[in-house]
């Protein structure tokens, strides 16, 4: 599955899968503008709210984009990433807060990975927020990759969902947010560089033409979907992901 990022923005986004019934909004990621700690709200889509025309969940205007309480229902949060100028970031998923550097601690060489045990129980790493892989019976394996924009082709972002990963979804958004976060901002953890500014390359390019190391375990999300395979369609965190 492949969700598509709707700008080529992390502090308000609507990421989206291309189904049978076209361009399908998935995730809600919203970060207020300020200049002080900040607050960014990763929320599932329900379904049955995500064709809304009066949600404006696609409308190419990233000031359509409100925080999740100012839909009328069928946007739920399920993590929050708590920035701070002062002291640690914290994280807020599945009813517990604790501190990025232990929800998802920094490894590898230079300390530029972040990894973290999933519900399954299985290592998985960030490498510089591009990949995430997971070492399962002695080989390593692909569970997600970030795709940056391609200026030239007009070809927006994206965040492509291997079979190995269709299980964990929530998980995999919630993480990439956060280790692409830091890397945006020249790995610095601090809430400064979350603003939509220049440095975050901020656009609009179009929607695609194509088929539309101290770990912590970390819960299971619920998915909006329920389970899928690879492609574009499917659920968006549900059970029944692959192997590899």
């Amino acid at each position: 599955m492949d969700l598509h990022l709707s700008y080529n923005s992390i502090a308000r986004n609507i990421l989206f899968a291309n189904t049978p019934d076209g361009a399908t909004p998935l995730y809600h990621i919203y970060t207020p503008q300020g200049f002080t700690s900040q607050t960014t709200t990763i929320s599932r889509i329900s379904p049955l709210v995500a064709h809304d025309l009066s949600n404006k969940f696609l409308t190419g205007k990233k000031s359509d984009i409100k925080e999740w309480s100012g839909y009328p229902g069928g946007v739920e949060v399920f993590a929050r990433i708590h920035w701070t100028r002062v002291g640690s970031i914290r994280i807020e998923y599945e009813g517990r807060s604790m501190e990025a550097d232990n929800f998802i601690p920094r490894s590898g060489f230079l300390w530029r990975n972040r990894s973290f045990t999933a519900p399954d129980g299985l290592l998985y790493t960030w490498t510089d927020s591009k990949e995430l892989t997971v070492k399962k019976n002695g080989l390593t394996g692909v569970a997600a990759r970030y795709r940056d924009a391609a200026f030239l082709s007009n070809r927006m972002p994206r965040l492509e969902i291997m079979p190995g990963g269709m299980h964990m979804v929530d998980v995999i958004v919630l993480t990439w947010l956060f280790v692409e976060t830091v890397s945006r901002g020249g790995n610095r953890d601090s809430s400064s560089f979350i603003h939509d500014s220049a440095s975050l390359h901020d656009g609009r390019f179009g929607y695609p033409t194509g088929d539309i190391a101290n770990t912590v375990s970390i819960g299971t999300g619920d998915g909006t979907d329920g389970g899928g395979g690879g492609g574009d369609a499917g659920g968006s965190s549900g059970g029944g992901g692959g192997g590899y």
